[in-house]
């Protein structure tokens, strides 16, 4: 690849996992391995999954020691970072969870589970806003930490009434620790949430809605001083109506606390937001 500063360069993974499937009425295990070349290095990763049937009991236990590598590409940062400068290399990051779950069937209608594991990285790519002299700060940098751990807490509820509404949420808890090369996790969340909600109160009407919520994060600034982000919180609203087979009219209201927050540095979030139009269908 070649960038605007005349570097070039390659990033290339191959990867190739067996895995072996065992299961009863009691139980399920996978074991596997996953061999990756990343880059011309060989890495064999685990790839070991199980779940527990307990009968008489509306729950499942799950546990795992798995792995994966995240290809950082500049289309998959900039997914997450809109705002990423040019990158001169690229580091993919190589991901190993240890974890434990439960997996449970409240209802016909109410399913959750919830998680907890530790998640081991190596080379794990940190956002920093760009202070070098001359710069507004509004670009980010990478920056690689070499080896980190997150200890993570992972929650979820779906509640369904098919063909009439679907609700769901979902929480995330994070705790970075182990840095070397960076004094924090920057721009990482220490908990972000989600719940929305799909309700079609009829043949032709759909109405919608989203909420996100989040724990601010840590960021570096100019003289090498570090801040904290405040959290945000964001309420979305919308409906969408059939007015014939060909023709959608829709109407979205996003933010409508109308909430100031950051989720990255330098780049607020102001007011609320109205969208409305309509999809034709040829």
């Amino acid at each position: 690849m070649k960038n605007g500063l005349q570097n070039r360069f390659s990033n290339n993974i191959s990867q190739f996992s067996p895995s072996l499937v065992y299961e009863t009425s009691v139980y399920k295990i996978n074991g596997g391995v996953n061999a990756i070349w990343n880059n011309g290095d060989l890495v064999c990763l685990p790839n070991l999954y199980g779940e527990l049937y307990l009968n008489n009991f509306p729950f499942i236990l799950q546990a795992g020691f798995v792995s994966k590598i995240n290809k950082n590409t500049y289309r998959n940062l900039t997914s997450v970072n809109p705002y990423l400068s040019v990158m001169k290399n690229q580091i993919n990051t190589l991901e190993t969870e240890y974890y434990g779950g439960i997996i449970s069937n409240i209802s016909k209608r109410i399913v959750a589970s919830a998680k907890a594991g530790v998640v081991a990285y190596k080379n794990y790519q940190f956002f920093i806003n760009d202070t070098a002299t001359g710069s507004d700060g509004k670009s980010f940098l990478l920056s690689n930490e070499e080896k980190i751990n997150n200890f993570r807490l992972q929650g979820d509820i779906t509640y369904t009434i098919p063909g009439k509404l679907m609700a769901n949420g979902a929480i995330t808890f994070n705790g970075f620790t182990g840095m070397k090369t960076n004094q924090k996790a920057w721009h990482t969340l220490p908990m972000e949430g989600r719940a929305s909600a799909r309700w079609n109160f009829n043949k032709k009407l759909l109405i919608k809605s989203e909420l996100y919520f989040f724990g601010g994060g840590h960021y570096l600034d100019k003289n090498n001083e570090s801040g904290s982000l405040k959290g945000g919180i964001d309420l979305s609203l919308g409906g969408e109506y059939k007015i014939n087979n060909k023709i959608n009219a829709f109407l979205d209201l996003n933010n409508i606390f109308g909430n100031k927050y950051q989720r990255w540095h330098n780049y607020p979030v102001y007011g609320l937001g109205i969208v409305a139009g309509a999809v034709m269908r040829f």
